[in-house]
């Protein structure tokens, strides 16, 4: 919290993720290109009662009216070393938020550790002592695990609010960013939910960069939390490059006609602006508005709400904002985002005058939007579907004018690839072979011929976006090419390529890597390091191709790092190594990243499972061309990358 309210000067918007393009009216929308995933947008009830039922209703519900927020932000009360009973009023609004709304997500700030604690035995300024540091990671766990009795589940919990402002007049702790990284060394590895620092008063980069420039602390923190407060919105590169999500965390706007005022639908598009800006510029991945008070007018939304609820409502937590020309015509800001089969466009119109834009979409088929608009005349009210031609529509932003699009797509189905090998010279239908020697000429060529666009992987890290792979290379045992073809509605099918040229020794074996044996599969064997894992989620196959290991293979892993040696092989023979991976714990891409050596080859740098499965419990598969080693084994290690530990669910050697 802030004791200021601020006003920030708008500029010329002209973004990054496409150039400002003049008085030009048609806006292309590509559901294909991704950008961040978001967390969702919200509010807090830090030093609130508990809301009633209508406010609790309005800002967090789904009805008619409703903004629909997602996030919302706790204060954690210092009164007592113990928490307790002071602890109450949070989790009770807490816990209505969520029946209210099941999708809700729940992060807890501490404004100040206890006074007993501090420098100056104060809540108000001061610092926290070195030698407090592991009582208070173990209050901020006590926080978690009161909410979680009270039946919350705490999604991230942060170190200290605003460490880089000292107001004098309310609860404060200061924190250096040497401070902050030496505590989140020596304690973050001990927190019970996700870590969040450190929510700077204006993003101020001092404050957190020294903790992501740290081996010993960037792994400890989930979130990079931060306030706009005298700054516009901007994209963190450390934070993105690190793999950590970036939640703008805290924010407040004044209205024209000052502090004691309701915001009008002039103050709700400076707002809207800002709003944009955060997800298209900064490309936050949570948006936090200050204070429950400030969004309500009595009882009901006021328009900084409903400006809000054009996000929030619609822009559901872990959709993915998508391409879209930011600033299609002078006054206009349009972002678009996709989830859940459902596709968003939200378009400000800060003109005083109608702007009329032609929406052309591609990476989704579409018959009709449905409109909502926040303007001089409507709250957030649905207005008549719009129909899609040709994936295009045309509509008239009104003047002054928030209005989300929403859309359903039509059932996208994968089209279905025809293998074709040709073996000096002669095509056939078929997706394996066997060839008499590593020079034979081998193309690969499948269909269809045109639409969709083609990707193809392939041993020692071969990769081709044509769809026709000619003179590929072999080596003797099995070489294994895959092609993917993503079809003109976005859904993607795959097909493996099986060529065989002789040379390798040694019989197949298949590893559960963390698990028992089933069918062909033996047991985990051959490692050392690591630690095995099991879990009951169902995992998809859809995107294997060949040999597709049984359930109870996915549902297993061995992760850390650790050193698979398997051995049996005649030295210098030739072999393909399968890897099979499943993400079931992180949430993101960016969140894991590791590197793969067989017998000595970096094979994989920085692997994303989640980004390459496109999601959680979604089995892929990794395939590579190698020779036993001289003692005639096949070593393949599994080592960390930028962030989180390596693992695997499968090995399979042909």
């Amino acid at each position: 919290m802030s004791a200021r309210t601020t006003r920030i000067a708008l500029t010329t918007l002209c973004f990054g993720l496409a150039v400002c393009a003049g008085a030009q009216t048609t806006d292309s929308i590509n559901f294909n290109t991704t950008y961040q995933t978001i967390r969702g947008f919200g509010t807090s009830t830090a030093w609130q009662p508990v809301l009633n039922s209508t406010q609790a209703n309005n800002l967090f519900g789904t009805g008619q009216g409703e903004i629909g927020l997602t996030i919302l932000r706790s204060r954690i009360d210092p009164s007592s070393t113990t928490g307790g009973a002071n602890w109450q009023t949070e989790l009770q609004n807490a816990q209505q938020v969520q029946s209210i709304n099941s999708q809700v997500i729940v992060f807890a700030t501490p404004w100040t550790p206890p006074a007993v604690w501090k420098s100056n035995d104060s809540t108000i300024g001061g610092t926290l002592n070195t030698g407090n540091y592991a009582a208070f990671a173990n209050y901020l766990n006590a926080f978690v695990a009161y909410e979680k009795a009270g039946g919350v589940n705490l999604y991230a919990i942060s170190v200290q609010n605003e460490p880089d402002f000292l107001p004098g007049t309310y609860e404060s702790c200061s924190y250096s960013g040497a401070q902050m990284d030496a505590f989140v060394a020596q304690q973050g590895g001990n927190i019970t939910t996700r870590l969040m620092m450190p929510e700077s008063d204006s993003f101020n980069l001092n404050e957190s960069d020294p903790t992501l420039n740290d081996s010993n602390a960037v792994g400890h923190v989930s979130i990079v939390g931060g306030h706009t407060y005298g700054v516009n919105p901007f994209y963190y590169t450390n934070a993105k490059n690190k793999g950590k999500d970036v939640w703008m965390t805290e924010t407040t706007y004044t209205p024209a006609a000052g502090s004691g005022a309701q915001p009008t639908i002039s103050d709700a598009i400076s707002a809207a602006q800002l709003y944009h800006q955060s997800m298209a510029v900064a490309q936050y991945n949570a948006y936090v508005y200050w204070w429950t008070p400030l969004l309500l007018n009595g009882n009901s939304p006021n328009y900084y709400a409903y400006a809000l609820g054009q996000y929030s409502k619609f822009v559901r937590p872990g959709y993915v904002m998508t391409g879209a020309n930011n600033n299609p015509t002078s006054g206009v800001y349009v972002t678009s985002y996709k989830g859940n089969n459902n596709y968003v466009i939200v378009a400000v119109n800060s003109n005083s005058g109608s702007s009329s834009i032609d929406f052309s979409m591609s990476g989704a088929t579409l018959t009709s939007m449905t409109p909502y608009q926040t303007s001089a005349s409507y709250q957030l009210t649905q207005q008549g579907a719009v129909s899609v031609s040709n994936n295009s529509f045309t509509y008239p932003l009104p003047g002054k004018s928030i209005t989300t699009f929403v859309g359903t797509s039509t059932t996208c189905s994968p089209t279905t690839i025809t293998p074709y090998i040709s073996v000096s010279g002669t095509w056939t239908q078929e997706s394996s072979a066997s060839v008499p020697s590593t020079s034979t000429a081998v193309n690969l060529g499948p269909q269809p011929t045109s639409g969709g666009s083609w990707s193809w992987t392939g041993p020692n890290g071969f990769t081709s976006t044509a769809r026709e792979i000619d003179n590929i290379a072999l080596s003797a045992g099995s070489n294994v090419y895959t092609a993917t073809y993503t079809n003109s509605c976005g859904a993607k099918s795959t097909q493996a390529f099986t060529i065989t040229a002789p040379g390798g020794s040694g019989s197949p074996i298949n590893i559960d890597a963390g698990g028992a044996a089933s069918g062909s599969w033996a047991a985990d064997e051959d490692f050392s390091g690591g630690t095995a894992l099991t879990y009951t989620n169902g995992v998809s196959t859809s995107l294997l191709s060949g040999t597709v290991p049984p359930q109870t293979v996915l549902q297993s892993q061995r992760y850390g790092s650790f050193t698979y040696t398997i051995p049996g092989y005649t030295s210098g023979s030739s072999h393909s190594v399968t890897l099979y991976f499943v993400e079931n714990y992180v949430t993101g891409s960016g969140q894991r990243e590791f590197n793969v050596l067989i017998n000595g080859t970096q094979v994989l740098t920085n692997f994303d499972v989640y980004a390459a499965a496109g999601g959680q419990f979604s089995a892929v598969q990794k395939s590579f061309n190698t020779n036993a080693n001289s003692s005639g084994q096949i070593v393949i290690q599994f080592s960390p990358g930028a962030i989180q530990n390596p693992m695997v669910s499968g090995i399979a050697i042909q």
